[in-house]
């Protein structure tokens, strides 16, 4: 028959609880493990600069310390174009100006334990139903280990800065909100703030005889871009 002393050693060794220490007359003195669940890797991102520098390290090890820094420093990279588009837990959405052919790209972050996977939206393609790419990257040496092409770019779609708001007020947006999400004449903003830093209007859409809370019923929260992109923002 097994010890069930011996047995209870290897469970809290295979559970990461603790290591054993050592084992004699049929008394095990444990240590507990330095690595505890509070010491977990952190899957949130801390801020948008930690995801840009993500993107940038990548790049870096994908192509070498020289010609890594010398495409970061190239005319066609504009760090400080860097904006947020949304973040939750694990995941933040970035956008960044494509100068090439003008608007703006969008990249999705979304960290795992081990690896981050990258996916990417071209200026003139739509975020978030059409991504053109994902890479997944390893979390120790930013090192691409898979990339893949998921939906070719349509030429026909012009990219998104192209055609901004020629008046970017509250009313012109919230105007384009209703008829992008074919909202009805009795749906209206409860209320509405503008982001200054991030450049989008965030409405708290109700519908209703009035905004009035008792008569009315929660809609959703959507930010409108100057870009005329709208994201739709989770409740709570």
């Amino acid at each position: 028959m097994k010890n069930p002393a011996l047995l209870l050693a290897l469970t809290a060794v295979t559970l990461g609880t603790y290591l054993p220490l050592k084992y004699e007359n049929n008394q095990v003195i444990f240590l507990q493990s330095s690595q505890t669940t509070s010491e977990m890797p952190q899957l949130n991102w801390s801020s948008m600069e930690e995801a840009i520098d993500f993107y940038e390290k990548n790049i870096i090890a994908d192509n070498g310390k020289e010609m890594g820094e010398a495409e970061l420093n190239m005319e066609f990279y504009e760090r400080n174009s860097w904006q947020m588009i949304e973040e939750s837990n694990e995941t933040i959405v970035l956008s960044m100006n494509n100068v090439s052919i003008g608007g703006k790209d969008r990249i999705e972050f979304i960290k795992g334990q081990g690896t981050t996977e990258m996916i990417f939206y071209r200026a003139n393609s739509p975020y978030p139903d059409r991504p053109t790419s994902k890479r997944t990257v390893r979390n120790s040496d930013y090192k691409t280990i898979n990339s893949e092409k998921l939906n070719p770019v349509d030429p026909s779609l012009p990219p998104y800065a192209d055609n901004p708001f020629e008046s970017f007020t509250e009313e012109v947006t919230f105007s384009y909100l209703k008829k992008e999400k074919d909202l009805g004449e009795d749906v209206f903003a409860r209320f509405y703030v503008y982001n200054d830093e991030q450049n989008f209007f965030e409405f708290v859409l109700v519908k209703g005889k009035t905004t009035v809370e008792e008569d009315s019923e929660f809609i959703g929260i959507y930010r409108v871009f100057e870009d005329k992109l709208i994201v739709e923002v989770p409740k709570g």
